[in-house]
């Protein structure tokens, strides 16, 4: 529609009750509209407006629509409305729609293609010449004047085929798709083969795919000249209570209230058959916005940065045959200030590799908006009487150096894991010292780790966000954590 003034006011309908709207994006000309109330604002001219709304069913599938609307803001100005663009293209015509408006009326339109008038009403059809053509439009109104100009390149079309296949997986067995030869003669064949068998049709084909990888073969003859392609559709059918994949385990449930706006997700799925599924076959969004895996070790691991409210978590997983499953959790955040507590945790030390047991008991540890897992641990220390060296910078940071007078006299190695050590390939250091303790003390693989509820993260310490009430144990390794149980590479053993 045309309005004239640049205040636009809609109401947004949702017309399936039985959803419940999870999030509402609205956008104007690609920006997102911030806390939308009903009104947005429109640029002089051409608007586009996308309404997008994610919603849940009453067994927590996820569902998406999302409508497109243009809106013209009008001034006093002419203005062209048009399909027309700069391109590329292989057909000797054109054809496209274009008007010209003052404000919101409707005035004469003047269309050139290479300088030569071109009649139409609102739909014109432009023959070209072979290389560069330029088609103007062209309008004037009580004194005012506007033109514009785009640039069509024809290259006559050589001998090929037109197809919208591709390499892909679908959901449905019914399967439809276009081919066509461009530039032939007309003695040219075109032969389209599913599976080895020949599809009747003529340019629109339409088949019943089998379960798996399909082949479709496109083989177009003219004369002298060949064309043969493959195209490969793998059907996946949608999956059902038995075959679609499961999360096994996620340390969310669905409208749990944190405080603060850092949370570290982890979460495993596997396929109907058992296997693990991956990163690479999930995804993950908080908000509408696509999240990254920072690690994987027994769990997938993603940092959430929350708002305060509501926020919608998805997590849709895919098997290796392509069946998936969505997922929606509600995560209540209760804003923090930088510095404000956020929880407790419990902590505590040990140096059991050596023989030097627990340095300090568990006990609790604040944690607050802002910290990293560097923080905690150096607060950590500082109750228990100790000092850290912290090597690296950001994200990167990690424990290099535990200092107290007198604390790690009379560590070693017990025989048993020095054997394992040794057969693991990892040379002694023949370095120790009673007063601190570190990275590469007694051997080449030593140095601080950490696990949280029991297991090892794959991330270093200046990545990791603790939430309130975790367990976290500080422990020394000679062996790049193999000996510290929660690692996924711990020898047999427990120590």
């Amino acid at each position: 529609e045309r309005v004239k003034k640049a205040l636009y006011k809609f109401t947004i309908t949702h017309k399936n009750k039985a959803l419940a709207v999870q999030k509402v994006q609205v956008t104007v000309n690609d920006s997102i509209v911030n806390q939308f109330s009903g009104s947005v604002s429109l640029h002089a001219g051409k608007n586009t407006i996308r309404v997008a709304c994610t919603y849940t069913d009453k067994s927590g599938q996820v569902k998406r629509a999302y409508k497109d609307y243009t809106v013209y803001f009008d001034k006093k100005e002419i203005t062209f409305d048009t399909d027309l663009a700069d391109k590329d293209t292989d057909t000797e015509s054109i054809t496209f729609s274009a008007a010209a408006f003052y404000g919101s009326d409707k005035i004469p339109l003047t269309v050139k293609v290479n300088g030569e008038k071109l009649s139409g009403g609102e739909t014109f059809t432009a023959q070209l010449s072979e290389g560069e053509n330029t088609i103007t439009l062209s309008a004037e109104k009580d004194g005012s004047k506007a033109e514009k100009s785009f640039k069509i390149k024809y290259t006559p079309a050589e001998f090929s085929i037109d197809t919208d296949l591709y390499d892909r997986t679908v959901n449905d067995a019914d399967f439809s798709f276009y081919a066509r030869m461009k530039g032939q003669s007309g003695s040219a064949k075109l032969s389209v083969i599913l599976n080895g068998k020949k599809l009747s049709g003529r340019d629109n084909y339409t088949c019943t795919l089998q379960s798996g990888d399909n082949r479709i073969r496109l083989y177009a003859k003219d004369g002298d000249k060949k064309i043969d392609r493959y195209f490969t559709v793998t059907y996946v059918p949608i999956a059902d209570d038995t075959t679609r994949p499961e999360i096994t385990y996620i340390n969310v449930t669905n409208g749990q209230t944190v405080k603060g706006s850092g949370f570290t997700l982890r979460f495993n799925a596997q396929d109907y058959q058992g296997g693990r599924i991956y990163a690479d076959k999930t995804e993950v969004w908080l908000n509408g916005l696509s999240v990254e895996c920072i690690a994987q070790d027994r769990n997938s691991a993603y940092y959430l940065q929350l708002s305060g409210g509501a926020n919608l978590l998805e997590i849709r997983v895919y098997d290796p045959e392509g069946r998936y499953a969505d997922h929606a959790y509600t995560i209540n955040s209760v804003s923090a200030q930088k510095g404000e507590q956020t929880g407790v945790i419990t902590m505590s030390f040990d140096a059991d590799t050596i023989g030097l047991g627990q340095l300090a008991a568990g006990s609790e540890v604040a944690i607050y908006e802002g910290d990293t897992g560097v923080d905690v641990i150096e607060r950590f220390l500082q109750q228990n009487g100790f000092t850290g060296d912290f090597t690296g910078k950001g994200d990167q940071r990690y424990l290099s150096r535990i200092h107290k007078s007198g604390a790690f006299s009379g560590g070693a190695v017990n025989s048993e894991l020095a054997e394992l050590v040794k057969n693991d390939g990892i040379a002694d250091s023949g370095t120790q010292y009673a007063d601190s303790l570190g990275e590469f003390d007694y051997t080449y693989g030593s140095g601080w780790v950490y696990t949280v509820n029991g297991n090892m993260p794959a991330y270093g310490m200046g990545k990791v966000n603790f939430t309130d009430g975790d367990t976290v144990r500080l422990a020394f390794t000679v062996a790049y954590g193999r000996d510290i149980t929660g690692s996924q590479d711990s020898y047999d053993k427990t120590w």
